[in-house]
C-alpha cells in the first residue's frame, strides 16, 4: 500500500510514505528500487526522505549509491546532509570517495562532518599503505571557499589513519616527498 503512495501528486503524501517505508528499516529492502526512483523526484523534501531511508536500510542499499552521489550535486541543504549520511550508513564503496571528499568543502559544517563520518567508515578495510594515502588525500582536501577551522574533524580523521600506518612506511613516504621536493 505504501508503494502506491510513492506515485502520489502531493509532496506531502510520498514524502510521509518514504518516512514511513524508511522507519522499517532493512525490511524495506524490497522497496529499495522505489526508493532510488524517488531520488529523482523534484521535491528537496522527498529526496531528503529517500535518501534517510536508503541509509536506514543500510548495507541492502547499495544499489542506491551511483542515484546518491548524483544528488550530492544539486540537492538543498537537507537532502544533501542526508544523502552524505546515507552513503556512510549503506557503507564502503570506491565510487563514493570523490563526491565525498568533495563535500569536504562544503561550508555548511554538518554536511563536512556527515562525510568525515562517512570516510571513516569507509577507510575501516583498508591496508596501511591505504591509509597513509587516504591520510594523506584528506590533508591536502581544502577548498578555498571553506571558512577556517571548518576541517578539524577531517584533519582528526587524517590523524587517526596515520597512527594506524606503522611507522617505518610513513618515514619511507615522507623521505620519498623530500627527496622529489623542486625546491
Amino acid at each position: 500500500a505504501l508503494l502506491k503512495l510513492l506515485g502520489d501528486k502531493n509532496q506531502e503524501v510520498r514524502t510521509t510514505a518514504i518516512e514511513m517505508l524508511g522507519k522499517i528499516g532493512p525490511a524495506t529492502a524490497a522497496e529499495i528500487p522505489e526508493l532510488i526512483k524517488c531520488l529523482g523526484d523534484d521535491s528537496a523534501e522527498v529526496l531528503r526522505a529517500a535518501a534517510e531511508a536508503l541509509g536506514n536500510i543500510g548495507p541492502q542499499a547499495k544499489a542506491a549509491i551511483p542515484a546518491l552521489i548524483k544528488c550530492l550535486g544539486d540537492a538543498s541543504h537537507e537532502a544533501l546532509l542526508a544523502t552524505t549520511e546515507a552513503l556512510g550508513k549503506i557503507g564502503p564503496n570506491a565510487k563514493a570517495v570523490p563526491a565525498l571528499i568533495k563535500c569536504l568543502g562544503n561550508i555548511n559544517q554538518e554536511i563536512c562532518a556527515a562525510a568525515v563520518k562517512a570516510l571513516a567508515i569507509y577507510a575501516q578495510p583498508l591496508s596501511p599503505k591505504e591509509l597513509l594515502a587516504f591520510a594523506l588525500l584528506l590533508f591536502a582536501s581544502k577548498p578555498a571557499a571553506a571558512p577556517a577551522g571548518i576541517h578539524f574533524e577531517q584533519y582528526d580523521l587524517a590523524g587517526k589513519l596515520l597512527a594506524q600506518v606503522p611507522d617505518e612506511l610513513c618515514l619511507n613516504a615522507l623521505r620519498k616527498l623530500i627527496s622529489s621536493d623542486p625546491f
